[in-house]
């Protein structure tokens, strides 16, 4: 496994831009602002080779052109559906594209729901997973623009990852999806104690993120669901909490 660091900048209400680190150099995942990457880059001496963008919401992408005004010489990659909405690309992607940065296999999965062209970026060697707004501690995106349908097997697909995943989703929001999942099931011991644990954590002023896929499989209710029926009904009753 190639030696790599992964820091998660907190920026906006509740967003994190995920910064990969190796050697001197340095990729961005989702930079909804270039201040504090730029920040970060020169405190550590580093330099941007790429920006990965998982989908075109504006608190993903609002650093984009700044990022690459500084730093010309780095690559923009995003989904190739997309390019009409997202920054300037130098490269487009699609669903099952394998590219290599930082000596690092990246698999694109095409995962609607969020966004009819919302992508996440999987290194599997590394069991990490970029997932933007698809899964969430104990919850999963909103869907705006694609179907429940959609979600559910984007969500059904990530299942698929193993149990050891970190999955580097760009939201905050494990607290609030964990006292959701407690209105809809009150006697899940599981779900209890990790909410439990999540506000400890977050009283310290740390973060639940990077999630780990194994926690998520035992209490997220929008991954155990048992079929979209049921998932409709979770995320039904999310939207109104």
């Amino acid at each position: 496994m190639i030696s790599l660091t992964v820091k998660s900048l907190p920026v906006l209400t509740d967003n994190f831009i995920h910064v990969l680190v190796k050697d001197s150099c340095a990729v961005v995942v989702d930079p909804a602002e270039a201040a504090p990457v730029v920040q970060f880059l020169k405190s550590h001496n580093l330099n941007l080779s790429h920006i990965l963008m998982t989908h075109h919401h504006a608190d993903h992408t609002g650093g984009v052109k700044e990022l690459k005004s500084l730093y010309p010489k780095t690559e923009v990659i995003g989904f190739q559906g997309d390019r009409h909405r997202l920054p300037p690309l130098s490269h487009t992607v699609t669903d099952g594209t394998q590219i290599t940065i930082l000596g690092i296999d990246f698999d694109v999965w095409h995962l609607p729901g969020h966004t009819t062209g919302h992508i996440a970026f999987i290194a599997t060697n590394q069991h990490i997973a970029f997932t933007g707004d698809v899964l969430f501690g104990m919850g999963c995106g909103r869907v705006f623009e694609g179907t429940y349908e959609d979600m559910f097997n984007s969500l059904q697909r990530l299942k698929t990852l193993t149990p050891q995943t970190k999955v580097f989703c760009t939201h905050e929001y494990t607290v609030n999806n964990g006292r959701f999942c407690e209105t809809i099931l009150p006697n899940h011991a599981a779900i209890k104690e990790r909410l439990k644990n999540c506000l400890t954590i977050r009283e310290k002023g740390e973060f639940t993120v990077p999630l780990r896929l194994s926690e998520e499989l035992n209490t997220n209710p929008f991954l155990f669901a048992e079929n979209l029926q049921q998932f409709s009904q979770y995320r039904d009753a999310r939207n109104r909490f």
